[in-house]
């Protein structure tokens, strides 16, 4: 998945349902869903809420981000 995901491509992404992938996978998520508008973050956060595995893994990365981001500083 990129960071610089097209509209289209999130849309198509959503239309397939959420528990078909793997929780690891979307875990690579967290800086691409850092990027959303909180418009396109809401619709996608419910999309991924369908699957709990995914948004536990999704919170768990984007922890880890913030932990990582805060001691490079």
């Amino acid at each position: 998945m990129k960071v610089g995901m097209t509209e289209e491509a999130l849309k198509k992404l959503m239309e397939q349902p959420a528990n078909k992938y793997d929780a690891s996978a979307y875990g690579q998520l967290a800086p691409f869903f850092t990027k959303l508008s909180s418009d396109e973050r809401k619709k996608f956060n419910d999309y991924l809420s369908t699957n709990e595995q995914i948004m536990n893994t999704i919170k768990r990365q984007e922890k880890l981000q913030s932990i990582m981001s805060s001691s490079k500083k």
